[in-house]
């Protein structure tokens, strides 16, 4: 009965703390999706005792499996990554505590919790006689180098230390059990919260053994390592100073202890012997890309290669010793921290001088901006008087735009007065012709030059138009006649007048453009 009794309070006890934790994830959980989860597990350190017996060695066993962890996730695989990515480095030796899980959780061979059960399910009704069937059992583990059995008790070296467990008791700890008549009993409970926290049916029928609480530990220890290896864990490691919970004690003993069987020690030689850091080459490559003028420009990546020469490329060009680096298969590993810290304060200060040369382009963008505005404004007080006469000139072109039908396409564009169209004053053009035909000095200056029409009269006739070429100097007006002469052509002055000896100068008001010279 009182077996009976200490079950019930312990199963009640274990459902309603899990309930609590389920109401709990319940209020915390986020609504809606999410992609990343931070959890915390805190784990009570190693028990050793004067006396230890069945909650001892769960949690020993607990511990072992989360060590195991522990080095699965450092110690072994930092060692297995180095041999996998052929990388040269010291192997350090450590303990992998796998051979104490196993003598404790496996079934082929048996192990603690497997002898445990046989010795439960054999003598189930005494309590002495399943104890002694433990130890008979457990006797035959004598030949596992961490364990010894020692009649009545049985020791274990864990990887914290040595622990000597008390087998007395541990039968009846290990069923705490429920039977089906006080399963059955709480389902027909009134209380709903009571019932509610068994919530799983009965089978009557069932002859299927329940499970024991090893097994319950057991199983419970492979989910939470099952989570654990799908996740990135940090560990803090908590050294206990003294077992007198003083503030002010230093047990040096006791901390050295410590500090062996958590194998801190042989995990500062594989991070010192190894590699600070590691990741894969697109990776260093997308972070450090900007380092080299091979693979990058003005901040665009421009690599042409694969990532593997490229984070080669990068490291040669940012002269980090070779030592201080190694390439794997598919990663780059650097050794010490400051080698990294190196890299990224390169990275920033390249940000910067970039920064500082858009600074400098834009203030080079806004003195030019200003000095065109400078130019502009000066430009238009210089002009501003100009415009009037621009103003009258536009007038004049509306004046006379569709009045004007001979030359009504001057009007168009406005055109420049040059004066000397035919270019007699140019050496190397034909207008030098004219020039030699009339016989004019380079000394004098044409100020006008163009190809004209003569009327010239006939006898009883009306006149005719005759085409000539007028060449003005500052004193003479000339006017040339060109004719074929068989198949060359003959250039001669049919006049010169003196342009003082002109009376008047007339011109039509009708629309032509005929001027008329009084000499």
């Amino acid at each position: 009965a009182g077996a009976v009794r200490d079950a019930l309070c312990k199963a009640v006890y274990g459902n309603l703390f899990e309930w609590i934790v389920g109401r709990i994830n319940v209020s915390l959980r986020q609504r809606g999706s999410h992609a990343h989860t931070i959890g915390v597990l805190d784990i009570y350190g190693f028990e050793i005792f004067e006396e230890n017996s069945f909650e001892q060695l769960c949690i020993n066993y607990v511990n072992e499996k989360l060590q195991q962890i522990f080095i699965e996730l450092t110690l072994k695989t930092e060692q297995e990554e180095y041999v996998r990515e052929r990388i040269k480095w010291t192997p350090i030796d450590f303990f992998n505590n796998k051979v104490v899980c196993d003598l404790i959780e496996e079934k082929r061979p048996p192990g603690i919790f497997a002898a445990m059960n046989d010795a439960c399910a054999t003598a189930h009704a005494d309590s002495n006689a399943a104890d002694n069937s433990l130890a008979q059992r457990l006797s035959g583990l004598s030949s596992n180098p961490h364990f010894e059995s020692r009649g009545a008790s049985f020791l274990v070296k864990h990887y914290a230390g040595d622990v000597m467990y008390q087998i007395s008791g541990m039968t009846d700890k290990n069923k705490d059990l429920l039977s089906k008549d006080i399963l059955t009993m709480i389902a027909s409970t009134g209380n709903q919260f009571f019932g509610a926290l068994f919530p799983e049916p009965v089978d009557v029928d069932s002859k299927k053994r329940p499970p024991t609480a090893g097994d319950k530990i057991k199983s419970s220890a492979g989910l939470l390592v099952q989570n654990l290896m799908l996740c990135t864990p940090s560990y803090i490691r908590t050294i206990k100073p003294n077992s007198n919970k003083s503030p002010t004690e230093f047990d040096i003993k006791m901390v050295l202890h410590q500090v062996k069987y958590l194998g801190l020690c042989e995990n500062i030689r594989v991070r010192r012997a190894g590699f600070a850091s590691r990741q894969t080459y697109e990776k260093f490559v997308e972070r450090f890309y900007l380092l080299s003028p091979k693979t990058s420009y003005a901040g665009d990546y421009t690599w042409q290669g694969d990532a593997r020469s490229g984070t080669e490329r990068i490291l040669k060009d940012t002269s980090i010793a070779p030592e201080e680096w190694q390439m794997g298969t598919t990663k780059i590993f650097i050794r010490h921290p400051e080698t990294l810290f190196a890299l990224e304060n390169l990275r920033d200060r390249y940000w910067h001088n970039m920064a500082i040369r858009i600074q400098r382009a834009w203030r080079e963008y806004m003195k030019y901006k200003n000095e065109c505005a400078t130019r502009i404004q000066r430009c238009w007080r210089k002009n501003k008087d100009q415009i009037g006469w621009g103003q009258l000139r536009d007038y004049g072109h509306q004046v006379l735009a569709g009045r004007k039908e001979r030359r009504r396409f001057s009007l168009v564009s406005m055109r420049r007065f040059v004066g000397d169209y035919l270019g007699v004053n140019n050496k190397g053009s034909q207008g030098k012709m004219f020039k030699d035909a009339i016989g004019i000095s380079d000394r004098d200056f044409v100020v006008f030059s163009s190809r004209v029409q003569l009327l010239v009269a006939r006898p009883m006739r009306s006149s005719k138009p005759s085409p000539r070429t007028l060449v003005l100097t500052a004193t003479n007006m000339y006017l040339i006649i060109s004719q074929l002469v068989g198949k060359a052509l003959s250039m001669k002055c049919e006049r010169t007048v003196m342009l003082n000896s002109i009376k008047a100068v007339s011109i039509s008001n009708l629309r032509d453009d005929w001027i008329v010279g009084a000499f």
